[in-house]
């Protein structure tokens, strides 16, 4: 259940500044070619920050991309892309939309960016994912992360190193445990757990002080935390198969 997105590009700039190449129906040849095209005009790839290449049949990635220097977006969700190569760190990236693909851990990149990685958004939802990426721990700038929809089975303990998270979102896997160390995640506003096979929440989560919004409904919890009576700011709890409004 992916509730939440956030729009990192500004309206105004999106018309002059985007390649779309979306639903196009383009596979990863054709791609590279149309890519080639732009790149061979003088200094036409840099001018681009938004590339849109959602909804074609791409299974790879061309290294035409390392041209696109100033890119700043990049969406390829809905393709059939089998590995995400590590091709991103001629640029800064703030968005990486990658959803409903066939991506597995094996082959994510190694180390997302550089050390000076300006990454807010990494959607990887809908793809074959068996465990959380320890590479993504590493995106100390990350702000939204979307793994909902995998195959899932653990949150890691060093999750606290994302201590700029202001969304989590881990709905439709296999989690059966969340360990205490999301209680470090402060600015965190929305935590989704949905779908799960969660048996208990841990007390830490009364730490998440600017927590809105916890989604934890379909899984196996009997009770929760009463600690959970503190997040002043929560304001949407659904639970099990039902769904409240706190006021």
């Amino acid at each position: 259940m992916e509730c939440y997105t956030s729009d990192s590009c500004d309206s105004d700039t999106r018309e002059q500044k985007t390649l779309d190449l979306s639903s196009q129906m383009l596979e990863s040849l054709s791609l590279s070619s149309e890519l080639k095209g732009i790149v061979d005009e003088k200094d036409c790839a840099e001018n681009y920050e938004i590339v849109l290449l959602y909804n074609n049949r791409i299974k790879a990635l061309p290294d035409t991309l390392n041209r696109f220097s100033n890119l700043k977006i990049l969406d390829v969700s809905n393709n059939r892309l089998t590995v995400l190569p590590d091709i991103f760190k001629h640029c800064q990236l703030t968005s990486l939309i990658a959803k409903h693909n066939q991506l597995t851990n094996e082959s994510l990149p190694k180390s997302f960016f550089s050390n000076k990685s300006s990454l807010r958004e990494l959607n990887l939802s809908g793809n074959q994912l068996n465990f959380f990426p320890e590479q993504v721990l590493d995106i100390a700038s990350l702000r939204y992360l979307y793994l909902g929809g995998n195959n899932i089975v653990n949150i890691p303990k060093d999750i606290w190193k994302l201590n700029s998270l202001q969304i989590l979102s881990l709905g439709g896997n296999q989690i059966i445990e969340v360990p205490e160390s999301v209680g470090h995640l402060t600015g965190l506003q929305a935590l989704v757990l949905s779908d799960n096979l969660i048996e208990q929440l841990p007390a830490s989560i009364a730490r998440l002080n600017q927590l809105r919004s916890l989604l934890i409904h379909k899984n196996r919890l009997k009770t929760l935390p009463t600690q959970i009576i503190k997040l002043k700011c929560l304001t949407e709890v659904s639970t099990f198969f039902l769904h409240y409004a706190l006021i």
